[in-house]
């Protein structure tokens, strides 16, 4: 590296700090004419009981296939230019609504409380 190029500040990690990450924001024609309160609120209920019911068993194929059509919903509707992770990209959520889909289309198994009941839906 030249004297020069140090000098003139090289750029490096100060030049990639000064940018500032993409903005994501949501389409007005999927925006909901709910208050912003209550459609977060339900929005945070149904992951975390649907959550909840997926670790154990119950309803499995439904609690999946929500929270894929969710995930897709994110990944498409909301984060789609952006790929990476770094960038606030749909990587992750399309990580998880594929395995959404994968535990939808298998079931719950063995071990679930589905089958303990008998009845898989």
């Amino acid at each position: 590296m030249s004297a020069s190029h140090v000098r003139r500040g090289g750029g490096g990690m100060r030049a990639n700090a000064r940018k500032s990450p993409p903005k994501v924001t949501v389409p007005k024609k999927l925006a909901r004419k709910l208050p912003v309160s209550h459609a977060r609120a339900n929005r945070m209920l149904g992951l975390a009981f649907g959550g909840f019911m997926l670790a154990l068993g119950l309803f499995t194929r439904i609690v999946a296939a929500a929270i894929a059509i969710e995930m897709a919903v994110i990944c498409f509707a909301v984060l789609y230019p952006a790929w990476s992770w770094g960038h606030h990209g749909m990587e992750y959520a399309l990580l998880m609504g594929l395995v959404a889909l994968g535990v939808f289309l298998q079931g719950g198994g063995r071990y679930s409380l589905d089958h303990l009941i008998g009845r898989e839906f």
